[in-house]
């Protein structure tokens, strides 16, 4: 064979390698467009429809919300028993009641219901955005009527009436920092026989209150002792005391 002969031998080798190079270049084309248009867009939607289904699956509707809501104010209420201490502190309608710290207004509503239209429930807080949440609270349930929130320092609770019939801190008083100036400064607010209610737990290591202490508080201040009631629950500690001037 010479060498003319072999020389277009290999170029025709050469061609058929590109031809079907060239072949398989438009196989694999046509293969990435029928993804990219068919098969994608199916996996794409998928996928979509799993990650709906998963946020779906992580939020709860305003339903279930309030369900989950009710049942952890229900269970609250069974715990620390909010209805039972406001009967055996002697809460009656029409009393003018000062209340200590009232946060977001938990123990606030149990008193509001309990003084009814013609008594009233003066809220303090030190916490600002705590008695705006507590006043749309009460807006929404009617009960704003006869609830005055107080901004206040820390110090006194600046009550707006000297004639109360009862000062109540609902596990507020351990988070006070000077006991003894606040106590001189509350006790101001009530009227001669009014009495002073602390509900709070004793924790070592957190505020220290015991019932020595709490007792030592009052006398300082020319309070006794009247009642103690352990309502403790688990490993909560919960106790209710009342006390009154020493005549």
């Amino acid at each position: 064979m010479s060498h003319v002969e072999k020389r277009n031998k290999i170029d025709k080798k050469t061609q058929t390698f590109l031809s079907s190079l060239m072949d398989l270049r438009r196989r694999l084309v046509f293969a990435a467009v029928l993804f990219c248009s068919l098969i994608l867009p199916v996996i794409s939607a998928q996928m979509t429809w799993a990650l709906s289904q998963h946020e779906v699956q992580g939020k709860s509707s305003p339903i279930q919300d309030q369900n989950a809501q009710r049942t952890e104010e229900r269970k609250r209420r069974e715990s620390e028993r909010p209805s039972e201490i406001i009967q055996l502190l002697g809460v009656l309608p029409g009393m003018k009641i000062g209340e200590v710290g009232a946060g977001t207004g938990y123990f606030t509503f149990f008193l509001s219901e309990t003084v009814g239209e013609s008594g009233i429930v003066y809220a303090n807080e030190i916490d600002k955005d705590a008695l705006v949440e507590l006043e749309s609270q009460a807006k929404e349930s009617g009960a704003l009527k006869n609830i005055v929130t107080v901004l206040a320092p820390e110090d006194d609770p600046s009550f707006p009436s000297r004639d109360l019939d009862m000062i109540v801190a609902y596990n507020s008083f351990h988070d006070i920092k000077n006991r003894a100036i606040w106590l001189r400064n509350a006790v101001k607010y009530l009227k001669p026989k009014g009495t002073l209610a602390i509900i709070d737990g004793y924790w070592p290591e957190h505020g220290g209150l015991t019932l020595d202490k709490l007792r030592d508080y009052g006398a300082q201040v020319g309070f006794r002792l009247l009642l103690h009631k352990d309502f403790s629950f688990g490993e909560r500690s919960h106790h209710v005391h009342l006390f009154e001037r020493d005549r």
